[in-house]
């Protein structure tokens, strides 16, 4: 039996992770987890303040995004996250799971992600800490398996190149 596949969409804030991973899944008939779901309330209140999350919650944070994930791939079927990605340290810990792991970082500039975020709406991360986040991004380690991915492309495009990307 085959491992079953994550795909994982990364990226800042206002990167558009949540949206093609929401239509990947769909394509795909996989199941969608936002990583956004499971952030503590504290976490939540802390971004809401304009505070960037320090390493310690954001270590808890991915512990639970990884057993949601196993929780979900133990049947066998794969899965959709949409997820920053920020450490490479913390995309490392997916890579140990025993799945097939595919991370596609959706990149973009400033100027576009905070021209995004100040029109978002209901949403606890504000514009002003996105500058905290892009600071935050690690490059790419080589045994990644990370796709960079124009985010400022329409939708279908963007949805298109990665489905292009897959065996």
């Amino acid at each position: 039996m085959s491992k079953p596949n994550l795909y994982i969409f990364m990226g800042v804030s206002g990167s558009g992770k949540s949206t093609i991973a929401k239509l990947f899944a769909q394509e795909k008939a996989l199941p969608f987890l936002d990583a956004d779901d499971y952030h503590s309330d504290m976490a939540k209140k802390m971004m809401q303040r304009g505070e960037p999350l320090n390493e310690l919650i954001r270590t808890t944070w991915v512990d639970r995004l990884l057993e949601a994930v196993l929780i979900q791939t133990r049947s066998g079927q794969g899965c959709c996250l949409a997820y920053s990605g920020l450490k490479a340290e913390h995309r490392k810990r997916f890579l140990t799971l025993p799945i097939n792991v595919s991370f596609f970082n959706l990149q973009l500039s400033i100027d576009e992600a905070t021209k995004r975020l100040n029109t978002r709406q209901g949403h606890f991360f504000p514009a002003q800490l996105i500058n905290s986040q892009f600071d935050a991004m690690e490059p790419a380690q080589a045994n990644e398996n990370l796709h960079p991915i124009n985010a400022e492309a329409p939708i279908n495009i963007i949805l298109e190149t990665v489905l292009g990307l897959l065996p």
